[in-house]
């Protein structure tokens, strides 16, 4: 009973903090913010962030989006609020008004969050184990050693030390793009290999090592072009299926191995960048994850962008699913690309990737009207998944990794790669049912 008092207040808190911004950002007033408003924000994030984690309320798909969002959005003003990090060079009302954007939807977001229904029961998911032994991994794992061997000969004459040589769009440009869609084959096979063993354990330590050489040879190449993102997907299901079998509490292994890999994802940012650039714009490179992402909403800002889309981008899911072969013309750019061709500039030999961010595409949809429909599709959108999901704790916690990829992408993108990851799942437990021999 005090638990629910507890979330009804902070739900009235925070939707309070969340109108008085909605105010402030209606008025034509220049927005000039300082450390007392940077403190004060810096504890109402932490109090929120701290109760949801405390409660298991990250179990939530817009639970984790309260938790992590402050990480880039903050990150990134205080970034420019310190060190003067200021992607497209706008004026410093531009900033600050976008801050403030980020923070009334944040704020809207976690108000609808505390007090919304939800459609499963994770203290009942978790008692759901399925210990189905008869399966055979061994059409799953020719088709991963297939998918393996075919990136390694795409990158074949890549090497790490062409990391620090040549910047990571010339990397990826000088292998070929084909097949980039069998990526999810494999990086769903390694997530069911996870699943036998932290979950079932039904593989052994010597089974899982000997399954996992063609993933661990696609994580080489992924190395060799300088990507991160999909190593760090399955480092997430890993981490996410540790905390299912712990019945959702956070072990402290867990949070220090995190804590390593984060650090060391970071610090592999680096190393990929380019030498002869100074060491200032090696570790802006490396943080870039939680700048240039946000710097969208800036720059749509500064140019006093009007409305076009009013929530038709929340639908290009449907078109991203269709290929490219059956359009009459050319197919329809995602909203990053559109972006990143705007400010493409002709000197630059290669066009840069911004990513995008929920509160940029809240912004070109709705303008400021975003900050309430976005949560609003948000929190929708959350529960309705977890009624679609319904008790198969394996495909609940594939949704739920792709909260990591919602903070720097389009709605569209994250449903087109969640669908495609829910078929690579379906296909290769279909294909664990063919029985052969026996080969575990």
């Amino acid at each position: 009973m005090i638990y629910k008092q507890y979330k009804l207040v902070l739900a009235q808190f925070y939707g309070f903090i969340g109108l008085i911004m909605i105010a402030v950002l209606s008025t034509s007033v220049k927005v000039e913010i300082d450390a007392i408003l940077i403190w004060f924000l810096s504890v109402i994030f932490t109090i929120a962030i701290l109760f949801f984690v405390y409660n298991r309320m990250w179990v939530w798909f817009d639970g984790i989006f309260i938790i992590l969002s402050p990480f880039y959005f903050f990150v990134s003003f205080l970034l420019y609020y310190f060190f003067g990090v200021n992607v497209f060079n706008v004026e410093n009302n531009i900033i600050n008004t976008s801050f403030l954007y980020c923070v009334a939807v944040w704020c809207i977001v976690a108000s609808i969050s505390l007090i919304r229904p939800h459609g499963i029961n994770i203290f009942l998911l978790n008692k759901q184990y399925n210990y189905d032994n008869n399966y055979n991994l061994f059409i799953p794992s020719c088709i991963a050693w297939l998918i393996s061997l075919f990136f390694l000969y795409q990158s074949r004459n890549l090497s790490l030390n062409a990391l620090g040589e040549s910047t990571r769009l010339e990397l990826i440009n000088s292998v070929s793009q084909s097949g980039w869609y069998l990526k999810y084959v494999v990086i769903a096979y390694f997530w069911i290999l996870l699943d036998l063993k932290v979950v079932k354990k039904s593989l052994t330590n010597y089974s899982f090592v000997i399954y996992s050489i063609p993933v661990l040879l696609y994580f080489y190449t992924l190395m060799l072009v300088g990507s991160r993102r999909e190593i760090a997907l399955s480092f997430i299901m890993a981490v996410l299926l540790s905390l299912y079998k712990a019945k959702f509490k956070i072990p402290l292994k867990v949070a220090l191995f995190s804590i390593l890999f984060v650090s060391t994802i970071i610090l592999f940012g680096i190393y990929r960048s380019d030498y002869n650039v100074e060491s200032s714009i090696r570790l802006l490179n490396a943080l870039g994850e939680f700048i240039y992402p946000i710097s969208t909403l800036q720059y749509y800002s500064s140019i006093h962008y009007q409305t076009q889309f009013f929530g038709i981008s929340y639908l290009q899911f449907i078109v991203n699913f269709i290929p490219k072969e059956l359009f009459m013309g050319l197919k329809p750019d995602t909203l990053a690309i559109q972006f990143a061709k705007e400010v493409y500039l002709p000197s630059q030999e290669f066009m840069m990737g911004y990513a995008f961010t929920p509160f940029t595409e809240a912004f070109i949809n709705y303008n400021y009207y975003g900050v309430i429909i976005f949560p609003a599709i948000l929190c929708g959108y959350s529960y309705i998944m977890e009624r679609l999901i319904g008790s198969n704790y394996f495909l609940y916690l594939v949704f739920l990794s792709q909260s990591i990829n919602f903070q720097r992408s389009e709605f569209s993108s994250m449903i087109f790669e969640l669908g495609m990851f829910f078929m690579a799942y379906i296909c290769l437990r279909l294909s664990m049912q063919i029985v052969f021999f026996k080969f575990k």
